[in-house]
């Protein structure tokens, strides 16, 4: 097991002129990205690195098949994906 410094944000800052995601502390700014700052693109890295087969597996297996029967159960409307279909007119000879 790795012990990990992270620090997370969802505040922008500017700093030298630069938009960065960071903390703000008494010491200073604390950019998240910065790994003289916070080891969290270590650890994103890491944990992408080793989970990304588990993370397409869940996508398609869970998530998908999730929309896919809300889809299949929503019927047969005329509406199919934010387009409304209409029945081919029959032409006379």
């Amino acid at each position: 097991m790795i012990p990990f410094a992270v620090v997370g944000s969802d505040h922008e800052y500017q700093v030298n002129g630069k938009r960065i995601l960071g903390r703000k502390t008494k010491w200073g700014t604390i950019e998240v990205e910065n790994t003289m700052h916070c080891e969290f693109a270590y650890l994103r890295d890491l944990l992408i690195r080793t989970h990304m087969q588990n993370i397409k597996d869940i996508t398609s297996s869970i998530h998908f098949e999730a929309y896919r029967v809300k889809r299949l159960n929503e019927g047969h409307s005329a509406i199919a994906n934010g387009v409304e279909e209409k029945e081919p007119e029959a032409q006379e000879m």
